[in-house]
């Protein structure tokens, strides 16, 4: 009884993701960046993310709305900048998804054996839902690219 009134507390408490500042979204603009793509990275079970081609669309639209140029998934390359929305989430017993979406902008750099990822803009959540992370994901890539 004591563990399912803790889950209920736990989740009425944190219904929203946690409050994150995105850092360096001002660096993804068209000047520094000549095209981007769109990078969904699933890591959520229990059907925790389930709207990961709208949260796609959702930051497509909002990047071409910066002036940035979208590639299309046929055109990637190693080192192109990409948008990387990643969850790692799982369901609790208690019916509850938890984990972090992180999104962030990177690329590749480097050659042979010595490389690295450069991350110019990044923001991270961790959260509680009691259905699933498609609102908080949303809620996440607007923090990033707002005007």
């Amino acid at each position: 009884m004591w563990k399912k009134c803790a889950a209920g507390i736990l989740v009425g408490l944190v219904a929203l993701p946690s409050a994150a500042n995105a850092w360096g979204e001002d660096q993804v603009r068209p000047d520094i960046i000549d095209k981007i793509f769109v990078l969904p990275d699933d890591g959520a079970s229990g059907g925790c993310w389930t709207n990961i081609g709208e949260a796609k669309s959702y930051a497509t639209d909002m990047l071409s709305s910066r002036g940035l140029v979208v590639g299309p998934p046929e055109e990637h390359r190693a080192d192109a900048w990409n948008l990387v929305i990643k969850v790692d989430a799982s369901r609790h017993k208690e019916g509850f998804c938890h984990g972090n979406i992180n999104v962030s902008v990177q690329k590749f750099e480097g050659k042979e054996k010595y490389s690295s990822i450069v991350t110019i803009a990044d923001i991270e959540n961790s959260f509680v839902y009691r259905d699933n992370a498609n609102t908080g994901v949303l809620i996440t890539l607007e923090r990033m690219l707002k005007h």
